[in-house]
């Protein structure tokens, strides 16, 4: 079974560093630091209901690829740490993975995608449990640049450990954000 699981882990771990790799792309000076809160509610039905409070940096990194059409993509690497709630049990969950965005040429609104590894201090929540604590987490939003350095945003946040271990329920959950770029 241990065989088994590097053979999971193995190929999220090339498929990471494919996606880091800094092909066709513009190589400058990382743009910007973003300092960020993020607020979330589980998406899914549960036994349980589950709250995220999480705070984050990301740092933007050197890599930028400007299409033809106007479209800008931007990389960032994220350190997350937060705090997930759900019967009265919390616990802590620090990631760390790929950020994405892309936008067109003078828009305010961001598309998001990010792949984040994570760790959990306790996995057990009331009736839920989330197998181990090792997971990953998805995300796929948007941001709105408010003016002032200021962004709010939304992202759908999908957590899972991807079968590592017996038990692979999943949390989905619905995050706003509010963030600030420095």
């Amino acid at each position: 079974m241990r065989t088994f699981k590097l053979f999971m882990i193995a190929p999220l771990v090339l498929l990471f560093f494919g996606f880091t790799e800094p092909i066709p792309c513009y190589a400058g000076e990382a743009q910007d630091y973003k300092l960020g809160v993020k607020l979330g509610l589980n998406a899914m039905k549960h036994d349980e209901i589950f709250r995220l409070y999480e705070v984050y940096m990301v740092s933007g990194l050197p890599w930028t690829k400007h299409w033809h059409s106007g479209w800008i993509g931007y990389t960032g690497l994220s350190f997350n740490a937060g705090i997930q709630r759900a019967a009265d049990d919390s616990g802590l969950v620090a990631s760390m993975g790929p950020v994405f965005s892309l936008t067109k040429r003078d828009s305010r609104i961001f598309l998001i995608f990010s792949f984040r590894f994570a760790l959990m201090d306790d996995y057990q929540f009331g009736h839920e449990d989330l197998g181990g604590r090792f997971a990953f987490i998805e995300e796929c939003g948007f941001r709105y640049y408010l003016g002032w350095n200021m962004y709010a945003g939304y992202q759908y946040r999908h957590m899972s450990n991807a079968h590592i271990y017996d038990k692979n329920p999943g949390v989905d959950m619905h995050t706003l954000e509010l963030i600030y770029n420095f």
